[in-house]
């Protein structure tokens, strides 16, 4: 069994075919015949419509397209998909089919028996994907939650005692989330080669995991006493930046290369950076640039119109300032614990 099988077993569904009245003339037999044992058929399911679930496989006839009372079948087989019978020659009626109706297969008025169940079983296979992506981008956003509520609880702490107790929290929680993001990547990461617009989620997932991992290992360092070790802040930048790609489906152009070590926090300064990137509702970042300037790096970020940081708590040991001449332009300047030489 391949990944991409174990992926769609993960979230298998039993196949159910519904069947139009007058697709059912031509269908029942043949569909009946091979399909019968292996999927729950309806050859009348405009009769018990409102006790009907899908997802499902809808067979249809090209002459019925302006049945509503069909339409509604069809919604209600989300995220199933219809297979048309009739309408190859007719251009206007195959993209009614396929715009208005969800339709994958079609086939001709006097296709076979096989031919009808071969575009069938097709349908169905288009249908175990959709649920399996839909399946994995819920889980997805269960996950994401859940690190929301982390990401709140972790900034939450401020005497020495609430960090102590929520350093030891805080590393077993990171283990949680850190295991159930790896998990659901597995799955993400699985359908990309069949659906690569999911690439960025996986990078966002990626980013996130390191994140945690890195919180995780500051409570540690903070319940033992410890000081804490210096962060790339280049691996830092980059993955806020995947973060954010991955929230926004847009891209985030710059060149990101200061060699720099820093002891900020990895998730005060995410946090920082995604409060900075959406202080204002009509302002977004359209590029991100970092660099290292004598003992110091520079972060520059370019918005589509003007930027503000008023509101904004800064982390010790990072200056924020505004573009005199520019007011889309913000810039961070961070001190180097240990200075670039390449």
């Amino acid at each position: 069994m391949t990944s991409i099988q174990n992926v769609l077993s993960a979230y298998a569904v039993p196949l159910q075919v519904w069947m139009s009245p007058e697709a059912r003339k031509c269908a029942a037999e043949p569909v009946i015949a091979e399909l019968g044992a292996a999927a729950k058929i309806q050859i009348n399911p405009l009769a018990v419509l409102n006790d009907l679930k899908g997802p499902a496989v809808v067979l249809i006839a090209a002459s019925e397209l302006s049945n509503q009372e069909l339409k509604a079948l069809t919604e209600r087989a989300h995220p199933g998909r219809a297979v048309l019978i009739g309408g190859t020659s007719d251009r206007d009626v195959l993209m009614q089919g396929i715009n208005d109706w969800g339709v994958v297969r079609v086939v001709s008025a006097d296709a076979s028996g096989d031919e009808i169940v071969a575009a069938v079983r097709a349908a169905g296979d288009h249908l175990k994907r959709e649920v399996a992506l839909e399946s994995a981008i819920e889980d997805l956003d269960i996950e994401t939650t859940m690190l929301d509520s982390a990401i709140d609880h972790l900034g939450s702490g401020q005497t020495a005692a609430v960090e102590r107790a929520e350093g030891h929290a805080s590393n077993a929680l990171s283990d949680g989330l850190t295991t159930a993001l790896n998990r659901e990547a597995s799955v993400v990461r699985e359908l990309v080669s069949e659906f690569p617009e999911l690439k960025r989620a996986v990078n966002g997932i990626d980013a996130l995991t390191v994140l945690l991992q890195q919180t995780g290992d500051r409570a540690i360092e903070r319940a033992a006493g410890l000081e804490h070790a210096d962060e790339d802040l280049d691996a830092m930048l980059r993955g806020f930046c995947q973060i954010w790609e991955a929230q926004h489906n847009t891209p985030l152009p710059g060149h990101i290369g200061t060699g720099a070590k820093t002891p900020i926090d990895p998730l005060e300064f995410a946090v920082l950076l995604m409060h900075l990137c959406e202080e204002r509702p009509d302002s977004h970042p359209v590029r991100f640039d970092a660099h290292r300037s004598g003992e110091t790096a520079v972060i520059d970020i370019d918005f589509s119109g003007p930027a503000s940081f008023d509101s904004l708590a800064v982390p010790d040991g990072i200056e924020v300032q505004a573009n005199p001449n520019d007011s889309s332009k913000i810039r961070l300047t961070i001190t180097m614990t240990e200075p670039h030489h390449g």
